[in-house]
């Protein structure tokens, strides 16, 4: 059996990681939550996935990941029912360049 390494890029759009953090931030807090719920989404996949693999460090580290940052995305979406009446609406403004 070879082991193989895994290959997951760098960069995302060309975007240094600081640079899409900040470009994540950014956005209303809605569209910020539901980004972090596709991570999470995505966390919990791959630590499925190194399970079938017959790994148990990677996927428990991951689930773990994966569970406190939805906690993170629970508040964030407490923060925008808190601010989504002072906040630009859509029809104001479809995308903020970083």
């Amino acid at each position: 059996m070879t082991d193989k390494k895994a290959r997951h890029p760098n960069l995302i759009a060309g975007l240094s990681g600081r640079d899409f953090g900040k470009a994540i931030v950014n956005l209303r807090f809605d569209t910020m939550a539901d980004i972090l719920g596709y991570l999470v989404d995505g966390l919990r996949r791959m630590a499925a996935s190194d399970e079938e693999k017959g790994m148990s460090k990677l996927p428990f580290e991951l689930r773990q990941a994966a569970n406190h940052l939805k906690f993170a995305v629970d508040h964030i979406d407490n923060a925008w029912t808190i601010s989504k009446s002072r906040t630009v609406t859509d029809e104001d403004i479809d995308m903020i360049e970083p």
